[in-house]
């Protein structure tokens, strides 16, 4: 982005970098209509920023005690300015708790993407290490045009589930039990849910039924 006078690659839409955090997809789509009136989209295109940004959120948040997994989308036309930066920030964080989803708007030439997907070929950085576990997952957009919505979502979040489980085994860190509080909770949602959508709650549900005064 250009703004301020000066080229940003990693700004944050709230253009405040002590909150960089907005609440949900509204949120992410406020701060974005905002933002859009008051930059300019300007190159390099440049990854390695955003990367490292995300991998430090991730680098320190996943013990055994407190289990947290970080995804980063980064939609882009193809275009890439620092690859082998790029590759070296993501050779970096297969040792941390995140994946990387990159989405490919356009008709670009999106072969760069598809080596940092990584499925054929590991990624190797520039001081010789190889990466430790796949964690990048690369979609493109026009594969998906005039199809449901839920194809898309289903394709970019494919690798995820497989990637969380790598990186826990990496760590050797194993699943929890579930809290009193968290199964309370998990069932609270899943009865809001039922009554949103006009599903019936199951018997399994019972123990977890909020009463609820007429």
């Amino acid at each position: 982005f250009f703004f301020n006078n000066m080229v940003e690659h990693c700004l944050p839409l709230t253009f405040n970098h002590e909150a960089p955090e907005v609440s949900g997809i509204d949120g992410i789509m406020d701060v974005y209509s905002s933002a859009i009136k008051q930059v300019q989209l300007s190159g390099p295109t440049m990854f390695a920023p955003v990367i490292r940004l995300a991998a430090d959120y991730a680098r320190n948040a996943c013990t055994q005690q407190s289990q947290q997994y970080f995804s980063l989308l980064i939609i882009t036309d193809g275009i890439i300015n620092d690859m082998s930066l790029t590759i070296d920030e993501i050779v970096a964080a297969t040792e941390l708790p995140l994946s990387i989803i990159i989405v490919g708007v356009g008709e670009a030439d999106f072969s760069d993407m598809d080596r940092l997907d990584a499925d054929d070929v590991p990624l190797i950085d520039t001081h010789g290490n190889v990466m430790k576990r796949d964690i990048v997952q690369f979609v493109p957009f026009s594969k998906f045009a005039g199809a449901d919505a839920t194809e898309l979502a289903a394709e970019t979040l494919e690798e995820i589930p497989r990637q969380l489980v790598s990186y826990m085994a990496l760590k050797g860190i194993t699943p929890n039990k579930p809290t009193q509080l968290n199964a309370f909770k998990m069932g609270v949602e899943r009865s809001q849910l039922e009554i949103e959508t006009g599903t019936g709650a199951s018997a399994s549900d019972a123990k977890f039924a909020v009463p609820i005064n007429a």
